[in-house]
């Protein structure tokens, strides 16, 4: 199960914070879409930014998820 905390999105991407344990990232997250020409790591560059800015718009209830979790590394899908 994944918590839902906040979203974080821009002209090019679209992201939700999640809280994730497992996770080695700062801020663990889900994207949800991006455009196209635009790398998956900046779903990630998106949401550093915008927690330090305090431009996350965090949800007053928190959702929980039931998910299959798993990453792209910039090789392979890894699924854990």
């Amino acid at each position: 199960m994944l918590k839902i905390l906040g979203r974080a999105s821009d002209e090019k991407c679209d992201v939700l914070l999640v809280e994730n344990l497992k996770s080695e990232n700062k801020n663990p997250h889900i994207t949800l879409s991006c455009i196209d020409g635009v790398a998956p790591k900046y779903a990630q560059e998106l949401l550093d930014k915008a927690t330090q800015s305090g431009m996350v718009e965090y949800f007053q209830t928190f959702e929980e998820v039931e998910v299959i979790e798993g990453y792209y590394d910039g090789v392979r899908d890894i699924i854990k």
